[in-house]
């Protein structure tokens, strides 16, 4: 099989990296191609077991990669260098793992090779190390922070409110930046069955770090033909549950018709970091249909 020069220069940059023949035989490694740039280069990897598969971390010059692949499935994280707090490699003999933390979660590998291991390890502590201090990310919350998050009522939706929201995709998303100012931007959600909201973002774009600094968010959903709103107040948290993350990127990034045209939503092609879940947790939800004023819902509100 004729293999292409993009191919061939990711083939070398993974043995430069410490990659066997082998490791470059598995799964993840053979789909690389289709996930590294034309002009993006490997300069780390390790692969070996999270405990329930196979997956592989790869430092390029502009991203961490963490992937699994294996027939049928394929999860992907994309993760920008000023969202890792840390990387600790451990040679502990026949047992050798390294995890990367991150704000996202963490990662851990083990059975990893420790030539890629300790490369890895090295290349990541040299990025990090020069990240400004004004571009790094605030910790997560602390445990005294996650008992201050409001909790939503039982019935915080209407039947009619949540039938609105389930049946639309586009809502305007308003945050807070640290000087206080609103910014408020379109974006593409989805209500869960837990009755939470999830969008995606990318890490280096104003409202990811505007929901870090500040998680009071409010989102306005309407429908001009039909004369509804529903203007929701909530916290915004970083979603870190893997397969929660892999279902809001499978439900929000997918092909949509634009001007006759199917295409990847804007976000796809926003050069802005690694993409990012964030899961909203609704305080007060006020749902609103003007064409029966007489029957307007009132608002839920937590005590």
């Amino acid at each position: 099989m004729t293999v292409s020069a993009h191919e061939q220069r990711i083939k070398d940059e993974l043995k430069k990296a410490g990659m066997t023949a082998y490791g470059q035989f598995k799964m993840s490694s053979r789909h690389l191609p289709t996930v590294i740039k034309e002009d993006e280069h490997i300069t780390g990897v390790v692969y070996g077991h999270t405990g329930i598969g196979l997956a592989m971390l790869v430092a390029t010059d502009r991203r961490i990669i963490y992937l699994e692949r294996r027939p049928l499935f394929t999860s992907m994280d994309d993760i920008s260098y000023d969202m890792i707090a840390g990387v600790k490699y451990t040679d502990a003999g026949m047992f050798p793992s390294l995890t990367l933390y991150t704000r996202m979660g963490n990662y851990t590998l083990t059975y990893i090779n420790p030539r890629c291991g300790g490369r890895f390890e090295k290349y990541i502590e040299s990025r990090i190390e020069n990240i400004p201090q004004n571009k790094a990310m605030p910790q997560p919350l602390a445990e005294e922070q996650l008992s201050e998050i409001p909790v939503p009522p039982e019935k915080l939706f209407s039947d009619e409110a949540r039938k609105f929201l389930s049946s639309h995709e586009v809502a305007v998303l308003s945050t807070t930046d640290r000087t206080g100012s609103i910014q408020g931007v379109t974006i593409y959600y989805f209500l869960g069955t837990n009755n939470k909201i999830y969008i995606m973002t990318k890490t280096d774009t104003a409202k990811a770090h505007n929901m870090l600094a500040n998680h009071q968010v409010a989102l306005t959903i309407f429908e001009a033909e039909e004369a509804k709103t529903a203007q929701i107040q909530g916290y915004a948290e970083i979603e870190a549950d893997p397969a929660t993350k892999q279902a809001v990127f499978d439900q929000l990034l997918r092909p949509r018709k634009y001007g006759g045209e199917t295409r990847m939503p804007p976000l796809s092609q926003l050069e802005a970091g690694g993409f990012i879940a964030f899961r909203i947790t609704p305080i007060t939800v006020k749902y609103t249909d003007y064409k029966r004023v007489d029957r307007i819902l009132p608002t839920h509100r937590t005590s």
